[in-house]
C-alpha cells in the first residue's frame, strides 16, 4: 500500500504523488491500493494527489459505512483493478479512468471528474507535469493546498488537477497600431482601421 490511513482523527494529504509500487525485494508490486482508507472515525481529504500504477488507486475498505473519504482536484491512473473503488465519498473535479464497486456493493461518489487522458509530460517516466492543451489545466477547484508539489504557487484563479501548476497557454498575436512603409518616392502611413493599395514597381 502506498498510504494507509486506519488511525482515528483527520489525515489531510495535500499536493503529493504515489507512484511505482515496489516490495520488499525491489520488484515492481500491482497488488495494492494507492492510497486505502478504513476507519470508522478517520476522516481522509486528499487535494491534488496523483496516484499511478497500483491495483487500485483511491481504495475505501471493503465498502463498509468508514468514516469519511474525500478526493478532489487528484487524478488516478494506470490501476490494474480500478482507480477509484468502494465508498469514497466524494471524488470530484478530477480524472480517472475507471470505477467500480467492490464486493459489498458501495461505489464512489463521482461529480465533475473526467475520464480523458490528463496528458502527463511523461507518464512512464513518472513525469506528472502537464503538457499544454492538457484539459486538467485549470480544472479543479478552489479550497485546497495553496501550492503544487514543487511548492510553487497555482498558475491560474482555478487550480489545476493533479500535484503540478500549469500555466494555460493563450496563443495571440501582437496587434500594431500603426505601420509606416518608406521610400524613395514616398511616405504611406497606416493607422489602425484604415487600409491603402499599395504596389511596387521592378
Amino acid at each position: 500500500v502506498g498510504i494507509y490511513n486506519s488511525a482515528t482523527g483527520t489525515l489531510n494529504i495535500y499536493s503529493s504523488k504515489v507512484y511505482n509500487p515496489t516490495c520488499h525485494s525491489g520488484t515492481t508490486c500491482r497488488n495494492c491500493a494507492g492510497i486505502h482508507h478504513t476507519n470508522n472515525s478517520a476522516t481522509t481529504n486528499i487535494w491534488n494527489t496523483v496516484v499511478d500504477g497500483f491495483k487500485t488507486g483511491f481504495d475505501e475498505c471493503a465498502g463498509y459505512a468508514y468514516g469519511t473519504f474525500n478526493v478532489k482536484n487528484s487524478i488516478a491512473r494506470n490501476s490494474t483493478t480500478a482507480d477509484l473503488i468502494g465508498k469514497i465519498n466524494s471524488f470530484s473535479y478530477g480524472f480517472y479512468s475507471t470505477s467500480s464497486a467492490n464486493g459489498y456493493g458501495s461505489s464512489p461518489t463521482i461529480s465533475n471528474s473526467s475520464t480523458s487522458d490528463p496528458l502527463f509530460v511523461n507518464e512512464g517516466s513518472d513525469d506528472f507535469h502537464l503538457q499544454d492543451g492538457s484539459t486538467a489545466i485549470a480544472y479543479g477547484t478552489t479550497g485546497g493546498p495553496a501550492f503544487d508539489f514543487s511548492n510553487a504557487s497555482w498558475p491560474n484563479a482555478t487550480p489545476e488537477a493533479g500535484c503540478y501548476g500549469k500555466s494555460a497557454v493563450t496563443n495571440t498575436l501582437p496587434v500594431a497600431s500603426s505601420v509606416s512603409i518608406d521610400s524613395a518616392a514616398a511616405s504611406i502611413n497606416l493607422t489602425e482601421g484604415t487600409t491603402k493599395s499599395v504596389s511596387c514597381a521592378a
